[in-house]
């Protein structure tokens, strides 16, 4: 028991120097573990202020074209208003030719008889 006490305490510098070398590769994978994730975090900041700027100007371009969206809709209406109008002008107007042509003499009488139709009616 002695001599395992022994062998056991002449082996520790050994083992403590196995163990402070692990420690220093681990520290040193760990600091390169540190600068790749400190490359790709600015990295990762970078993409994420461009597309920041991507954003805005996607925001601008589409309140842009909400307030053009809305521009057309009223022109529409407008134009639709104004179709309207229309149709009830030419409805009156064709009305009216309809009225006119009824009240022309026929051909087939004479000027007086034409004269007394169209002051008749």
């Amino acid at each position: 028991m002695l001599a395992q006490t022994v062998f056991r305490l002449v082996d520790l510098p050994r083992q403590l120097g196995a163990a402070v070398e692990e420690a220093v590769r681990s520290a040193a994978e760990l600091s390169g573990s540190v600068s790749r994730m400190e490359r790709l975090l600015g990295e990762v900041t970078e993409l994420l202020s461009s597309a920041g700027k991507d954003i805005r100007e996607l925001r601008e371009t589409s309140e842009r074209q909400d307030e053009y969206v809305a521009r057309v809709e009223a022109v529409a209406a407008e134009i639709g208003e104004r179709l309207a109008s229309i149709e009830t002008l030419v409805t009156q107007l064709a009305r009216d030719v309809d009225e006119a042509t009824d009240r022309l003499p026929t051909k087939d009488r004479g000027p007086m008889d034409k004269a007394r139709e169209a002051l008749t009616r």
